[in-house]
């Protein structure tokens, strides 16, 4: 199974490494949100691939839109 975790800081320092690692600043407020799991099957063809890519993007689209509005607020 893969699921779709999402982290984010309203107050964060990115540092310019090839992984923009983000270091938290005191007081900052984080939020943690993390997916439902997304089983594919061993034997699944291209199409089925596909859709579960699609699947995939689109929860860690809405969990990005849902982890920033409640870092905001």
């Amino acid at each position: 199974p893969h699921s779709a975790p999402r982290f984010r800081l309203l107050k964060k320092k990115v540092l310019s490494t090839w992984d923009g690692f983000t270091i938290p600043l005191p007081f900052s407020r984080a939020v943690l949100l993390w997916g439902e799991p997304l089983i594919v099957s061993k034997s699944a063809g291209k199409e089925d691939l596909e859709i579960a890519r699609r699947r995939l993007e689109k929860a860690l689209t809405d969990l990005t839109s849902r982890a920033d509005s409640l870092c905001r607020s």
